[in-house]
């Protein structure tokens, strides 16, 4: 994404983080989340950006994200895991 304003890194797009009902409950969703974030981490990325469902911007915002105007986003900028 552009920027003329300023010089930035690569960001991340992630869809959705989906947990199939049977499995929900067991972390496997915040464990994917979480080796999602040290993945962008490593790679050095500004952030992730994902869209998510109404119901979900709770669980996200747990995994540190937060709103913006039309999206949720997390700075990886002194992620420490």
């Amino acid at each position: 994404m552009p920027s003329p304003s300023r010089t930035t890194r690569d960001f991340g797009y992630m869809t959705n983080v989906y947990t199939a009902p049977a499995m929900r409950d067991l972390g496997l969703g915040s464990q994917l989340l979480a080796a999602a974030t040290t993945w962008a981490h490593d790679s050095d990325l500004e952030l992730i950006i994902v869209w998510p469902s109404e119901r979900s911007v709770a669980w996200y915002a747990r995994g540190g994200y937060t709103p913006s105007p039309e999206m949720l986003e997390l700075e990886i900028a002194g992620y420490e895991g």
